[in-house]
């Protein structure tokens, strides 16, 4: 297993939507950090869930970059928009609410192990309520 970063610039602001789907490839990764910058001063509602439908044909998803090489193999990517979107989480893993204060941020730690993304699966961080563009870091092992 590697470890590999990828930051993005949220672009969905839709309310009851995924802003980010962490996706993973032909084999299983684990989620260990996420970090989450707001880009302005707006409340914001956020939240961390399986989709109960992974999106469908993710417009751009960029791969995550390794941390110990130029290797770009690896089989978690970030998409940022679907020709069909996913849906929303059943449940959600983890919450935020952020004032109305811009460059609010949080961070999601989730230990050693991280949350496991079996292959095929995906994670979406997901619009509960307003959103803004905001700057997202994740870091994953695959």
């Amino acid at each position: 297993m590697s470890l590999r970063s990828l930051a993005v610039r949220t672009t969905n602001f839709t309310v009851d939507q995924a802003c980010v789907e962490i996706i993973a490839g032909a084999r299983a990764i684990r989620v260990l950090q996420i970090n989450y910058i707001s880009f302005a001063a707006t409340v914001q509602q956020i939240g961390l869930g399986r989709p109960a439908a992974i999106g469908v044909t993710p417009t751009s998803p960029v791969t995550f970059l390794s941390l110990a090489s130029g290797d770009s193999t690896s089989a978690a990517k970030a998409a940022l928009a679907w020709v069909t979107s996913p849906t929303a989480p059943a449940a959600f893993m983890k919450r935020a609410n952020l004032p109305a204060t811009a460059a609010t941020a949080f961070e999601w730690t989730f230990g050693d192990g991280g949350v496991l993304v079996p292959a095929g699966g995906s994670l979406v961080l997901w619009n509960i309520a307003i959103s803004v563009a905001s700057d997202v870091s994740i870091l994953v092992n695959d």
